[in-house]
């Protein structure tokens, strides 16, 4: 059974993710070893994730859902929207290719950027 430490984790994603500015919803610290994901904006989600996993990693996690979850004892990462869906294009690219019987061509957009840039002043 593979577990981590919760900073380790957290460590863990953000440097996978490539993601600086990860934000932990948490009455405590945690072994986790089951993680659900929801990409993009998935809060509405955390009261279910957490009934199955360790904690959920989505997006978008505003205050008064993060103060809900975190009432009831739910953990939850916010990794941004972006960052939960930045590698989501070619993990459906492969899928689709793989599980198609056609020679459908499959385009995948090659555009995608946070448009949201870190203040700096």
């Amino acid at each position: 059974k593979n577990e981590m430490q919760m900073a380790d984790f957290v460590r863990f994603v953000s440097q996978k993710l490539q993601v600086n500015d990860i934000r932990l919803v948490s009455q405590q610290d945690k072994t986790i070893s089951r993680v659900a994901l929801v990409t993009g904006s998935g809060a509405s989600y955390i009261e279910e994730a957490n009934k199955v996993a360790d904690l959920l990693i989505t997006g978008d996690i505003k205050y008064h859902d993060a103060q809900d979850a975190y009432q009831r004892g739910d953990t939850a990462l916010d990794a941004g929207h972006f960052g939960t869906e930045k590698f989501f294009p070619s993990a459906m690219e492969i899928v689709l290719n793989n599980s198609l019987d056609t020679d459908i061509p499959i385009y995948k957009s090659m555009g995608l950027s946070n448009p949201f840039r870190q203040a700096g002043f």
